[in-house]
């Protein structure tokens, strides 16, 4: 959808009637938002923030208000304003790379404490590890929003690490390391259907190889004629 001053420049139109009204600075803000949520070429973290300021300020009263004013559903406002928090919370941390949508939404429906909590425990996290268990971390999520409803926050952290400490070690039995004549260190692991080759030299990866299982067989075969 293009806007009416942007749809007037487009066909040359360079002057046009217009109504002006004048109105205090909520219904300016009111009308803001209005415009803010149906544009679609913004995020829903970026809706939801512009509605936060707008609550934050009286334009309305809570979520409920908003969403009725402005036409949505209440389930629909909550999710632009989970993703903001959200996005409020990791957007300057390393974390970012890490978190998928589901994992956002997870994080953004745990209670306050414990979402914080949560990304400072993560934050002092290495590379490494953060690296072995990303493609668990949406399940971890999941399961840690689901137990926040019990538990205090200790708790929820406790299981965490030891959930994680778990992942590791499961990460560890599928891995293959050995070391070469040429001093170069290979580590292989299976995941996601293809066989992970990652190259070392002192310590630094210095390549990585994926290749599909199903590949396996031929490209074995095909190197034989390597072999001395």
């Amino acid at each position: 959808m293009v806007p009416g001053l942007e749809a007037l420049k487009i066909i040359g139109v360079e002057e046009a009637p217009c109504i002006v009204h004048e109105c205090s600075r909520l219904e300016a803000m009111k009308t803001a938002a209005i415009t803010h949520t149906i544009r679609e070429e913004l995020t829903p973290s970026e809706k939801g923030k512009f509605l936060i300021r707008c609550i934050n300020e009286g334009v309305w009263r809570n979520v409920e208000e908003a969403a009725r004013d402005l036409g949505f559903s209440k389930d629909t406002v909550y999710c632009w304003i989970r993703e903001a928090k959200t996005d409020d919370l990791i957007l300057t941390t390393r974390l970012k790379k890490y978190l998928d949508k589901e994992s956002k939404n997870n994080l953004a429906s745990m209670p306050r404490v414990v979402r914080e909590k949560i990304v400072e425990e993560m934050k002092n996290m290495n590379e490494e590890i953060l690296l072995k268990i990303k493609k668990n971390i949406p399940e971890l999520f999941k399961e840690i929003l689901e137990i926040s409803k019990d538990m205090d926050v200790e708790e929820v952290l406790e299981y965490m690490r030891k959930r994680i400490s778990s992942l590791l070690e499961d990460y560890e039995k599928k891995i293959t390391r050995f070391k070469t004549f040429s001093g170069f260190y290979y580590e292989l692991r299976e995941e996601d259907g293809k066989l992970s080759i990652n190259v070392f030299e002192k310590n630094m990866e210095v390549g990585r190889l994926q290749i599909p299982l199903t590949d396996l067989r031929e490209l074995i075969r095909k190197l034989q004629k390597y072999v001395r």
